[in-house]
């Protein structure tokens, strides 16, 4: 959104359409839409295209300090299936699209739209989930949500923006290049 108002306030003549998905369909809007910009997890890379890594995103395996899992030690895959997992849903709705490949795979599960909706279900109380670290440090550092006591309860990735290799970016592209590249830099640290 800085990048849109940057846009907004050098007053360059574009017409912008921000459309927002998750995992297997990020990539499947961008080739779709045939847009020229996407930020994503996961795609398929292909020699028209450009990738540009951005900085590491930290994720933290979290509940709310009132769930169950919050008092267990060393939990287990097992004692994780016994509760409600909360993620993010694949937009892309394609058969073959890729499984999450940090879902672990139980039968209670709760798929949610964004980060937004899944802090507040975790708050909530209603299960479990992965989280950016960045997004909920003060709910950490108060002690309403806690790390669940898993082995691998700490993972982080590496976002990418991508972007046409046979189409010039323009001004516009290059303005939104620049600050999501500064933005991320911010939020990863």
């Amino acid at each position: 959104m800085r990048a849109m108002k940057a846009l907004a306030e050098k007053e360059i003549p574009t017409k912008i359409q921000i459309k927002v998905e998750a995992l297997g369909g990020v990539q499947m809007r961008f080739d779709q839409d045939e847009a020229n910009m996407m930020l994503v997890v996961d795609y398929t890379p292909s020699p028209k295209l450009n990738a540009i890594p951005l900085p590491e995103v930290p994720m933290i395996l979290v509940t709310s300090k009132d769930h169950c899992l919050a008092q267990q030690k060393e939990v287990d895959l097992n004692q994780l299936l016994n509760y409600v997992e909360l993620t993010i849903h694949d937009t892309s709705e394609l058969p073959t699209s890729k499984r999450d490949s940090l879902q672990f795979g139980g039968d209670k599960v709760f798929y949610l739209h964004g980060f937004d909706s899944k802090k507040t279900c975790l708050l909530m109380g209603l299960g479990y989930g992965w989280m950016p670290l960045s997004l909920i440090e003060t709910e950490l550092a108060c002690g309403e949500l806690v790390e669940v006591d898993y082995t691998n309860s700490r993972h982080a990735f590496t976002p990418k923006l991508v972007y046409s290799a046979e189409l010039p970016l323009g001004k516009a592209g290059e303005l939104i290049l620049n600050e999501v590249i500064s933005e991320f830099e911010a939020f990863s640290h």
